[in-house]
């Protein structure tokens, strides 16, 4: 696969894998925006990466899933990656079936971008992409 020239939006790219994602794609050549919760550390890769595009968003909530669909729209036109790189850490033990974390809903715990429904990024970002090179 092709890794230059593309528009990648990263989600979680605020800190930690994401932003080191998002960092090494910029070094190969490519559009990127990020999205995450916490405003400061996206201020943070912004100052870093110069021309990086930041959402603010939780991508648990439907309505910023649809905000960051259309600011990537309005950045790039389109997108060619998709990096749902957001996440809940949740410590289990799974021999014993105990879980060790907070007592969340289970929207807290649908992985990397998903809604309740399954359906996922894809359902709220029709179209998105810009076809081109695999």
């Amino acid at each position: 696969m092709k890794l230059e020239d593309k528009m990648v939006l990263v989600t979680g790219g605020g800190s930690g894998i994401g932003r080191a994602l998002a960092a090494e794609f910029i070094r190969r050549g490519n559009r990127i925006a990020v999205g995450g919760r916490n405003r400061g550390k996206l201020t943070a890769v912004a100052v870093q990466f110069p021309g990086l595009e930041i959402v603010r968003c939780d991508i648990t909530s439907p309505d910023d899933r649809t905000r960051l669909v259309d600011a990537v729209r309005t950045a790039f036109g389109g997108l060619d990656v998709l990096v749902n790189n957001a996440g809940v850490v949740h410590a289990m033990n799974f021999l014993a079936g105990r879980s060790f974390g907070a007592r969340g809903s289970r929207r807290r715990y649908q992985p990397h971008g998903t809604d309740p429904s399954g359906r996922g990024f894809s359902a709220h970002a029709p179209g998105v992409g810009r076809g081109g090179d695999p």
